[in-house]
């Protein structure tokens, strides 16, 4: 479904889905879209540590 990847971040509105993404292979974290989709339906905690990780790095960097 074209576009569906724009549905993974906004349930804890952190960071923008660029942003995710970007702090995600910054943190050298390898995870594809549809992994990360999968995560966000079944284990919502364990991508929630996902999106405060790229929130935590981005606070850092700035």
């Amino acid at each position: 479904e074209p576009g569906r990847h724009h549905d993974l971040t906004p349930p804890f509105n952190a960071v923008s889905y660029g942003d995710f993404m970007h702090g995600l292979q910054t943190a050298n974290i390898l995870l594809n879209r549809k992994v990360l989709s999968e995560l966000a339906a079944s284990e919502p905690y364990s991508f929630k540590a996902l999106v405060e990780q790229v929130r935590f790095m981005k606070g850092s960097a700035a």
